[in-house]
């Protein structure tokens, strides 16, 4: 299992937080940058594996209130009402995704998407 975390991991750097969009050209801004978008990934794969393992969770237990309360008004919710399934699936909604019965779970690049006007809004 250990092997697969870190394969997501950098999956979740390259294409939900498109590390290689960013062409930089030097050693030293690809190291500034990954230590800005480590933690960004790190959580992303935190709120994923929680979506799939406790989707009925409430979301006040594990997103941050003023993310919560920006998301839910955004969608017409009540954050109190939201699960992190919810959290997961609205975030991937703002991000492109479209959650049809034949979609399959939300992954990185939808939410990574979604949580980038949620930032601005908070």
């Amino acid at each position: 299992m250990p092997g697969f975390r870190v394969e997501d991991y950098h999956h979740c750097l390259k294409t939900g937080c498109r590390i290689e969009e960013r062409q930089l050209q030097s050693t030293e801004r690809l190291l500034r940058l990954l230590g800005l978008l480590s933690p960004l990934a790190v959580r992303l794969l935190q709120l994923r594996d929680l979506s799939r393992q406790a989707p009925e969770r409430p979301a006040q237990s594990v997103i941050e209130p003023e993310t919560l309360t920006v998301l839910a008004t955004h969608v017409g919710l009540s954050p109190s009402s939201m699960t992190v399934g919810t959290f997961w699936t609205e975030v991937a909604r703002m991000g492109g995704y479209l959650a049809r019965r034949g979609d399959g779970p939300a992954f990185l690049e939808n939410p990574l998407e979604g949580l980038a006007p949620l930032a601005s809004s908070a």
